[in-house]
């Protein structure tokens, strides 16, 4: 499985919290071959005072992740799956199949990195709970980080998301019934309906793709798709993304 890393905020216990992770691992996990899940938790040196950390730590901080990385995986045939900063500390997330070498291959990291005091929590979790249901964002999160990976690259040809311009979503539902209870309530909020889709061999589901001239910017579009997604969930069924095309400013 190909790495598939991103990021997203949220709030831990009511605190700011920064989430990285390889969301293509989700497709295979949990890994019977992992069983235990542990992490390093570092103190921050430079946290600003919403318990994330300073542009003066970065550096640093991307200097620890790597070593770690290089360090833990072989020692333990780990797989690293990602991190969470909040509250001042850093922690780094591995699945592994035996304690042996951890302590001695984290250990030999912050030798070279005195300033950092780590600490080192290891437990069984067969089902990868920490990262399914912990690390990994929610319904909301994850469509945000869909869109803002739309939102890159339409900036990356020239666009300035503010102009609006035809949206064209589409979603898929367990029953035809279903779906024609969406498509009748999405149309009341202004979109059209361009398609019913019948279940095929490479989408299982009785899909609506339907449209609505909107502007995509970062701004706009996670309230749009948050609305849209709502609407889906009400029928059971799931969001399939969105695109557009690219409307640049004239010169």
């Amino acid at each position: 499985m190909a790495e598939d890393w991103d990021f997203y905020m949220c709030r831990v216990d009511g605190k700011l919290a920064s989430m990285a992770l390889d969301l293509g691992l989700a497709a295979t996990a949990p890994d019977a071959g992992r069983p235990l899940m542990g992490f390093v938790r570092i103190p921050l040196l430079v946290a600003r005072p919403d318990g994330l950390s300073d542009r003066t730590e970065f550096d640093r901080l991307e200097e620890i992740e790597e070593a770690l990385i290089a360090s833990v995986v072989p020692a333990v045939d780990a797989t690293y799956v990602g991190r969470c900063t909040t509250e001042g500390h850093r922690d780094f997330y591995f699945y592994f199949a035996s304690r042996s070498g951890l302590d001695a291959a984290v250990g030999g990291v912050f030798a070279r990195f005195a300033a950092y005091r780590p600490e080192i929590v290891v437990g069984e979790e067969p089902g990868w709970e920490t990262y399914l249901h912990w690390l990994f964002p929610g319904r909301d999160d994850l469509q945000s980080i869909m869109n803002r990976r739309v939102c890159d690259n339409l900036e990356k040809h020239g666009d300035t998301l503010t102009k609006p311009r035809e949206i064209m979503h589409w979603a898929y539902f367990p029953s035809s019934e279903a779906a024609d209870r969406f498509a009748a309530a999405i149309a009341e909020k202004g979109f059209r309906i361009e398609e019913k889709i019948d279940p095929a061999a490479e989408r299982h589901g009785f899909g609506v793709r339907f449209a609505r001239a909107d502007v995509p910017g970062r701004d706009r579009i996670d309230a749009l798709t948050g609305e849209i997604l709502d609407g889906i969930a009400r029928e059971g069924g799931d969001y399939d993304g969105w695109e557009t095309f690219v409307e640049r400013n004239e010169p």
